[in-house]
């Protein structure tokens, strides 16, 4: 009963972040994470509270009540608070993101210590008391240093399940779904697996530092390649590695029976994972950008909102299914071979990550995505890992090919700006402006 109270906020996660998000436009983004972080916060206050009411069952259903209502909470902070910030910096949303990543994951570290200082000072109700207050505090702080809305809640445009019809949003999905899932496994297998060694409390307790450390410390690093080098395909396949490597390497499989089962192997596994575990996290979010607006979605707020919401949706998944198989797996086949079958599901990410932007390599090159007019005189074309450039004439021409789905027209007036439009039907689907200055605006 327990595992279900704790698994219970990923799942209401999973289930409420994309309606959040698709709505977020709606509701207005900074109402939604005033609401969303209060709710949170007044839910760890209560929570603290629980072991002075009836034990047994009742104890259950308040616990896995609040629980819930806290998850609803945070999961209206959590999309609304993405959707701002890629709002605020449209250009350097894998940036940004990291710097949270980073900040997560320091949290994640300091968390457990800080909880047990304050458990062993005040007993069960103090650590809650304590998160809630500041959580509700830092909420009231920055909810009053957030700039004012940029957009007038409005009726969204389209809806977040449209972001399925990309395929690349598809493959971030997978990918994040992965990575949170492995992570997910960790927590309940780890220990166990290591009680062979004959380690202490705190000696294992160091083991699980390991992989959000590197996570912690690598996440600016990616999240500036991803914007600067726009090297998503190479990111998430050294991901797919990395990761793959490192759970083969912590079991050991024994499909490799020359790989030693000594606690320094196993370290180095997990330092591996580690290395590559930020990469199915930071990139997926870049990537799901991208598809919403190679779909044609404006760069505004109900976008950004359906973006958060989906992401949130995979990774809170990925977090509430690893924990769950885990035990079973473990259970009927033992640690390695389980540790062996997280292996191969990041093997066929990897095949599945290499063959759709190899694909979108070759169809680039062939002219099968739309160029968009830099103000530079250069064209860039949608559609790889990176964007492509060539010359463009000064005046304004209309481009088309018969192996796309959509011809652009492009202009140079000072400002670059294209609209898709339809050979079948010739309808425009979308304009944007690029200005001298490098930003765009849908």
């Amino acid at each position: 009963m327990v595992g279900i109270v704790f698994s219970s906020y990923e799942f209401v996660n999973f289930i409420a972040t994309p309606v959040f998000g698709n709505f977020v436009s709606e509701i207005g983004a900074k109402f939604m994470y005033a609401v969303g972080i209060s709710v949170a916060g007044t839910c760890s206050v209560l929570f603290g509270f629980l072991d002075q009411g009836p034990g047994g069952l009742t104890f259950i259903a308040m616990s896995l009540l609040v629980r819930i209502v806290e998850a609803l909470g945070m999961s209206a902070f959590s999309t609304s608070s993405f959707a701002i910030i890629s709002a605020e910096f449209p250009n350097h949303i894998s940036s940004v993101f990291s710097v949270l990543e980073t900040f997560i994951g320091i949290g994640l570290l300091v968390g457990p210590t800080i909880g047990g200082s304050l458990y062993e000072l005040g007993g069960f109700g103090l650590p809650f008391w304590v998160t809630g207050v500041l959580i509700m505090a830092t909420g009231i702080l920055f909810f009053g240093c957030l700039p004012p809305p940029m957009e007038a809640p409005r009726r969204r445009q389209g809806h977040i399940l449209s972001l399925l019809r990309s395929p690349l949003v598809w493959v971030a999905m997978f990918l994040s779904t992965a990575g949170a899932s492995s992570l997910g496994f960790m927590d309940p297998t780890l220990a166990l697996h290591l009680d062979q060694f004959g380690l202490s409390t705190i000696e294992v307790s160091l083991f699980f530092v390991i992989a959000p450390l590197l996570h912690a410390l690598l996440a600016p690093l990616w999240g500036y390649l991803s914007d600067t080098r726009d090297i998503q395909a190479p990111m998430l396949m050294w991901a797919c590695v990395a990761c793959g490597a490192g759970f083969l390497m912590v079991g050991p499989t024994p499909l490799l029976p020359f790989l030693p089962k000594q606690i320094w192997f196993i370290t180095m596994g997990l330092v591996v994972y580690g290395l590559g575990i930020g990469c199915t996290i930071i990139p997926t979010m870049k990537c799901i950008v991208m598809g919403a607006r190679e779909l044609g979605f404006a760069d505004n707020i109900s976008t950004f909102g359906m973006v958060s919401g989906l992401f949130n949706a995979t990774f809170h998944f990925g977090a509430f299914l690893g924990p769950t198989i885990a035990g079973a797996l473990v259970e009927q086949i033992g640690f390695e071979y389980s540790a062996t079958v997280i292996a191969a599901i990041f093997a066929v990410g990897f095949c599945v990550t290499s063959c759709f932007f190899g694909f979108r390599r070759w169809r680039t090159e062939r002219g099968g995505y739309p160029y968009i007019s830099l103000a530079d005189g250069s064209r860039k074309q949608h559609g790889g890992s990176s964007y492509s450039r060539a010359p463009i004439p000064q005046k304004q021409q209309q481009f088309t090919s018969s192996t796309s789905e959509t011809t652009p027209l492009l202009e140079n007036d000072g400002k670059s700006s294209v609209s898709c439009q339809t050979p079948q039907t010739g309808r425009f689907l979308q304009s944007s402006t690029f200005s001298s200055s490098g930003h765009m605006s849908w």
